[in-house]
This record gives structure tokens, sequence and C-alpha cells, in this order.
């Protein structure tokens, strides 16, 4: 896929295919998230297991993805292992960053108690 031959119509037709099963109102969720990307933005974008996705594909994902950050998507969320992070970083200009400081904060914000913080840093390895 080239970004030449991709376009806006194709984008909204492939988000709405993503993420809208057939029914009845498929045209009215077509004709709104057409709107949320050419005019608010109020549309998040999550592609998960970027690094799942097969080499003879992976330049198709992220034509996509560089289209889907022309529009006026609020956020794009990419989750892949960091094998990938080089390669998302160069090809979208962006930067990536980790989860990880933030699920231990999370983890240890959860639990609460130290004992219990304790005995998890100790069964760790």
């Amino acid at each position: 896929m080239d970004a030449a031959i991709f376009n806006f119509k194709f984008l909204v037709g492939f988000l709405c295919r993503a993420a809208f099963s057939d029914s009845e109102n498929a045209n009215f969720d077509r004709i709104l998230l057409k709107q949320a990307l050419q005019k608010s933005g109020n549309v998040t974008v999550l592609m998960d297991g970027f690094d799942e996705i097969s080499p003879i594909h992976m330049h198709k994902a992220t034509v996509i993805l560089s289209e889907i950050l022309k529009t006026k998507v609020g956020r794009i969320w990419v989750t892949s292992r960091p094998v990938q992070r080089v390669r998302l970083e160069k090809e979208l200009s962006v930067v990536a960053f980790s989860m990880k400081k933030q699920c231990w904060w999370s983890r240890s914000r959860v639990w609460g108690s130290q004992a219990l913080q304790h005995k998890w840093r100790g069964t760790r390895n």
C-alpha cells in the first residue's frame, strides 16, 4: 500500500470496517466517524500488538498510521514490544514511551500496603 493511493475515503472505510460490525446503523456510524476525523478530533485510535503484524503487512500498517496522523484524530495509541520502537519512531516521526514505570506505580497504588509490596518484590525474579 502506497501513501499516494491511500486517501481519506479509504481511511474512513478501513476504520469503519475495523470498528463497527455490519448493522443498520453502519452508514450513520460512518458519517459520525468521518465528521470526527475531519472536524472535531474526538477520536482515539488504538492499534494493539503492532509487533505481531506479519512482516508482509508491516508497511501497510505503518502507512495507515501515518495517514491517521494527518487527520484530526485526538490520540493514537500503538502497543508493541520494544523491538518495533525504533521503526515506529522513525517512520511516524513520534517519540515512543514505556509504561513500565506507570505500571509499577499503579500496582503499588492499588495494592496499598507495604507488606504486599514487599512480598511482591521478594517473589519476582
